[in-house]
C-alpha cells in the first residue's frame, strides 16, 4: 500500500489591523500586551500585522480573541515582534 504525503500547507497572509492600541492583560502572575482594536475577531493562530500608532508595525500570532461591543482583544502566542 502507497503512502501519500500531504503537500505543506501554504502560510496565509498576514492580516493587517489598523488603529490599535496595546493593552496589557495578566495571565497569572505574567503580564504580557495584547491588542485592542475595532472590527471583527480573528481565528487562532492568525498571524496579525499592526501600528499601534507609534510608527513601528509589530506582528503576532493569535492565541485568543475576546469580541464585545465591536471591540477586538487579541493575546498572542509567544512575543508580539516588531516588523524590521
Amino acid at each position: 500500500m502507497a503512502t501519500e504525503k500531504k503537500a505543506p500547507r501554504a502560510k496565509a497572509a498576514p492580516i493587517r489591523i489598523e488603529g490599535g492600541t496595546f493593552v496589557p492583560t495578566s495571565e497569572g502572575s505574567v503580564t504580557k500586551p495584547s491588542l485592542q482594536f475595532k472590527g471583527e475577531k480573528p481565528a487562532r493562530h492568525t498571524v496579525l500585522e499592526f501600528d499601534p500608532g507609534n510608527g513601528v508595525t509589530y506582528s503576532g500570532v493569535v492565541a485568543k480573541a475576546i469580541e464585545k461591543d465591536g471591540k477586538t482583544l487579541v493575546s498572542f502566542e509567544g512575543d508580539v515582534t516588531p516588523k524590521k
